[in-house]
Formats: structure tokens, sequence, C-alpha cells
């Protein structure tokens, strides 16, 4: 079970998935999956990299499971680390206030991403649409019901419900990406 890399002399080398039933890779895996991918991409005796899956079906996304053992913001603080880790240059900004302010400056500086996770406080709804047209990933929590709707939103249900129609504006392309963020 896991990633596993078969090289045949032919000059194949075959990456395969399996995690059953149906393939839903965990957090780790991706980052396996790419680096063993790379690896036999670099190595002199592989000509073809062929990518394949056990199981039912090829891949189901993300196991849920274990996305299911995080609360909050952690999934995000966790994925910084990995990506400082791996050199990658990256600021998390997260807006908001109250009880979980300390808790997460307390798990940033555990991780040592403290110096590239930016604690925004309150923003008034133009702010929000700033860090918006500004952010690859704009994290802005809030309450669903029971039903799937959502409930409640720090900023107002109208501001959740506008900065969700800018996100889908900004993947057709119709947000100014030049828009600089807000200073803390």
């Amino acid at each position: 079970m896991g990633i596993t890399v078969d090289k045949g002399a032919d000059g194949i080398a075959t990456v395969t998935v399996d995690y059953p039933p149906v393939n839903a890779i965990p957090s780790a895996g991706w980052f396996e999956l790419g680096e063993k991918i790379l690896a036999a991409g670099h190595d002199p005796e592989v000509h073809v990299v062929i990518l394949r899956a056990e199981g039912r079906g090829f891949n189901a996304g993300v196991d849920i499971k274990e996305m299911q053992d995080f609360e909050g913001f952690d999934h995000l603080l966790l994925a910084v680390a990995r990506l400082r880790s791996e050199g990658m240059a990256c600021t998390l900004r997260i807006v908001g206030e109250g009880d979980l302010w300390l808790p997460l400056a307390d798990r940033a500086q555990e991780l040592g991403i403290d110096g590239c996770v930016e604690l925004l406080g309150a923003r008034s709804q133009a702010e929000l649409v700033q860090e918006l047209a500004w952010a690859d990933v704009l994290a802005a929590p809030c309450v669903v019901g029971a039903d799937g709707s959502m409930t409640g939103f720090s900023g107002g249900l109208p501001v959740k419900r506008q900065l969700l129609e800018l996100e889908v504006a900004s993947i057709i392309g119709n947000v100014d990406s030049d828009t600089h963020p807000p200073q803390a």
C-alpha cells in the first residue's frame, strides 16, 4: 500500500498509487508522489515514466478521513511549514480575530513559520476584497449549517457571498491581480 516505483531494465519506470479502496491519497502521499515521479524522471536510465493506480479508480482526491483529524487552520499551517521546508517562499495571511489568535500564533511559532504567518485581525469589506484580489489562497471561514448552507460569517453573510463571487471572477480572470495586499 502507498506509492511504489518499479524500474525495468527497458528504461521504463512505473509509479503505482495504491491506497485502497479508491486511492484517496493522504497529504504526505501527494508530496511522496511528486518526489517519486521527479526522481524517476531525473534517473538517466529511465526514458519513460508511467503513472498508474491499483484498485477501483485512479484517484479519489485527498483522504477526507485524514482531514477530519485536524481542526481549524492546522492544515494551512502545516502546508506552509512543508513549503518552507522545501525552500519555497510563501506567506500565510489570516483574516479575523478572536479566541484562536493566540493558539494560531503559538502553533506557527511551534512549526517555525511565525515569520511568514501574518495574523491580520478584523478587516472591512473593502479590505477583504483587496485581500482576495491579492491572495493565491484566502481562508475566510464561515459556519455551515446541517443542510450545507452558510449560516454565519464574521464579516456578515453578504460579505462572504461577495467574496465567493469574487473568487469565481478571479478564476475566470475578471479580478485585477496587480492589487497589492493592505498593510497589517
